[in-house]
């Protein structure tokens, strides 16, 4: 498992430029950890190819796995490199999510609606959906405001984040919503739209810049039905 991961993420540090990748979004986790304060097993290849990718200005997204661990995240989210990602349902955390309060970066909506290998639309649930939608909006991040550096992208989204509470800890959350309006503050030239008729489609979750609707600055009622 662990020369696995390796191999994968050793491709795409190889391949970074070639295909312009910004993130990584890293869905396996494995909870079988130590005991104790030391708790994430080590590797010096698997930390090597993260700090490359991290040095590179590539962050690698991992879930926190769904043990209802509230003290431990699984591995290799657990590596202080990675960003790891809890999951949140109604406001707060999952659950089912993992989470440590010193090594958990971010949480991200933990449920939806997703197409599975046979075509068909099914429910999903879990720190694996989390993660690459974490991913996902730091990669939409980078893509809109492509001069920002590794560090301006982590303050822009901790900037946007709402605080989730969990005991004396907090986490941070970002949502697709709170993402595209502050685009669109900055950018409001490219969607056609008025802010009114934005922040309407976005409370829906139903806003794509790109969505050759928006573009032509149709009503919200085509992607926000009653």
């Amino acid at each position: 498992f662990p020369v696995t991961i390796e191999r994968g993420l050793d491709w795409v540090y190889k391949n970074k430029d070639r295909f312009n990748i910004v993130s990584i979004g890293l869905a396996q986790s494995h909870h079988r950890l130590w005991s104790g304060r030391q708790y994430c097993p080590t590797s010096q290849r698997n930390s090597e190819i993260i700090r490359k990718l991290l040095y590179s200005g590539i962050p690698l997204f991992v879930a926190s796995g769904n043990d209802n661990d509230k003290n431990r995240v699984s591995w290799p989210a657990c590596i202080p490199e990675t960003m790891a990602v809890s999951a949140i349902t109604n406001q707060t955390i999952s659950r089912y999510s993992n989470f440590d309060q010193n090594l958990s970066d971010f949480a991200a909506i933990g449920e939806m609606r997703v197409l599975n290998a046979g075509g068909v639309v099914t429910s999903a649930s879990g720190t694996s959906i989390s993660t690459h939608v974490m991913a996902a909006l730091w990669t939409q991040t980078r893509v809109e405001f492509p001069a920002f550096t590794f560090q301006e992208t982590l303050d822009f989204l901790n900037g946007i984040s709402k605080t989730v509470n969990f005991g004396t800890s907090t986490i941070k959350w970002v949502t697709a919503e709170t993402l595209n309006l502050e685009i669109f503050k900055l950018t409001p030239e490219g969607y056609g739209l008025t802010q009114a008729q934005f922040e309407e489609i976005s409370r829906c979750g139903l806003i794509e810049k790109r969505h050759s609707g928006l573009r032509q600055g149709n009503s919200s009622e085509k992607f926000c039905p009653k």
